[in-house]
């Protein structure tokens, strides 16, 4: 999976966030799919959150909608093999106590 940036303002603080979804080998077969949110706070760009999204979980469309991020995604079923993900999924991840 290549990078995906978008930005637009999840916190409601002054200026706009980065939101990034990437993508992580470690070896072996897996490929760990995360979401992750920056912003420049007093002056010093901070990571203000990263979540994981899923293992091999191939990202369909990602925005934002009133301070939260959306994904579209196709994720690895309860009948799935690892390989081979086929259920259709929709991803919501929103700031709590500003993470």
């Amino acid at each position: 999976m290549g990078a995906t940036l978008h930005f637009g303002d999840l916190d409601g603080a002054e200026g706009n966030e980065a939101v990034a979804a990437f993508s992580a080998t470690t070896g072996g077969s897996g490929e760990f799919v995360y979401v992750a949110v920056f912003g420049v706070r007093d002056g010093t760009l901070l990571n203000l959150g990263t979540a994981p999204v899923g293992d091999r979980t191939e990202l369909q469309s990602l925005w934002l909608e009133r301070g939260k991020i959306l994904m579209d995604v196709i994720e690895a079923g309860p009948e799935d093999a690892a390989c081979c993900p086929t259920q259709v999924a929709r991803k919501t991840y929103a700031s709590r106590a500003g993470r």
